[in-house]
């Protein structure tokens, strides 16, 4: 399980929910074997898509860490090892250099776990297609910092060919902007923007949203 810095488990975006750590290798080598039985026990199965790829939202926004999970043993053994310094200690206000290499562990621990799923689709079928729901300024936006989600190190691998930017803004211009920097980011990968329509908040028409994307040659939702 994902774990907070003050060791809260069950943690999730919403009550009910618990998030498991991607960086793991038990949780990589069980996510890739369900990856390859639904890759070769399904027949016609076009694509896979994997959601939810990173950490929870930040559960507590006033306690001063704007990163504080996965504090769960085997994540602070690994670092400690290569570091010498166990992530536990950083407190509640995180600085400095080795908290950059603990985002950038934490970082690259997610985004190897698409490597792993996209290994095990592509052994069972190269013909299934394996894709991610992101947010496309998840490196960039300080308020998406908590989820570590580096998908454009998973694109530029090969692990994420099709990136699917959740563009859900309630204007053409901010899902716009989402679609450019999804473009600018996605090196060989295939953007698809993925629009809402179907939720109680005011969002421009399906037809706004779509010209909004083909304004953007992007034509598949």
């Amino acid at each position: 399980k994902v774990i907070d810095f003050q060791g809260n488990t069950d943690l999730g975006d919403i009550s009910g929910q618990t998030f498991v750590n991607l960086m793991h290798p038990g949780v990589q080598t069980t996510i890739g074997d369900y990856c390859a039985e639904l890759a070769s026990g399904y027949p016609g199965l076009w694509g896979i898509q994997t959601d939810y790829h990173r950490f929870p939202l930040d559960n507590n926004t006033s306690d001063g860490n704007p990163g504080p999970y996965s504090y769960d043993s085997w994540s602070r053994q690994i670092f400690q090892i290569v570091t010498g310094f166990d992530p536990i200690n950083f407190g509640p206000s995180p600085s400095g250099q080795l908290w950059d290499q603990f985002t950038a562990f934490r970082r690259s621990g997610i985004a190897e776990c698409a490597g792993v799923m996209q290994n095990r689709i592509d052994l069972a079928d190269s013909g299934i297609q394996f894709s991610g729901a992101i947010f496309a300024q998840a490196t960039s936006n300080p308020s998406q910092f908590v989820k570590m989600q580096d998908w454009p190190t998973m694109a530029a691998n090969g692990w994420l060919p099709y990136g699917v930017p959740m563009a859900y803004g309630t204007s053409t211009s901010s899902i716009g902007n989402d679609l450019s920097s999804a473009i600018n980011q996605a090196s060989g990968a295939r953007v698809v923007p993925g629009l809402a329509i179907l939720t109680n908040i005011s969002r421009p028409s399906i037809t706004a949203q779509l010209t909004t994307a083909a304004d953007r040659d992007l034509h598949g939702i």
